[in-house]
């Protein structure tokens, strides 16, 4: 064989793998499946006035149970943790609020600070636990207050 129609030969078969790897990449194709995301959760207060479900308190100090009687104070759900903020001033006689999971009877409450925000988990039902201390101070009723939550 001629040295031409070697090169010619070689210069075809370079560039016949040249085109078929360009074709290789260029057809190459993948698809992603769908994939679902948690939402961001949501908080609802599942009545306006609250009930304290307390027994008749004998001593100057203790806790009190806040919920809305049938339900919950508050509910957490659907999806990852959300981020919230209480605004609340305690009156006299109040030394701390916090909250706890419905049921518990306040056994461990996250205390909570006003202005200061929490992240407690999604999809919890929960209540308020309220701490007093009248020692001292013949006071025998604790005002009224408001939390507000953003």
């Amino acid at each position: 064989m001629e040295k031409k129609t070697k090169f010619v030969i070689v210069a075809v078969l370079v560039a016949a793998a040249l085109i078929g790897a360009v074709a290789a990449q260029v057809s190459l194709h993948q698809n992603f499946p769908a994939h679902t995301v948690a939402g961001t959760a949501t908080i609802a207060a599942n009545c306006v006035d609250l009930t304290d479900e307390s027994v008749a308190e004998t001593g100057a100090t203790g806790t009190l149970v806040f919920d809305c009687g049938t339900a919950p104070a508050l509910s957490i759900s659907n999806g990852a943790p959300i981020t919230i903020t209480p605004t609340f001033v305690l009156p006299t006689g109040y030394t701390g609020l916090g909250i706890d999971i419905a049921g518990s009877l306040c056994s461990a409450p996250t205390s909570l600070t006003t202005g200061v925000s929490l992240t407690p988990a999604s999809s919890q039902e929960l209540i308020y636990c309220a701490s007093y201390d009248v020692t001292g101070t013949g006071q025998t009723v604790l005002d009224t207050f408001s939390i507000d939550w953003a």
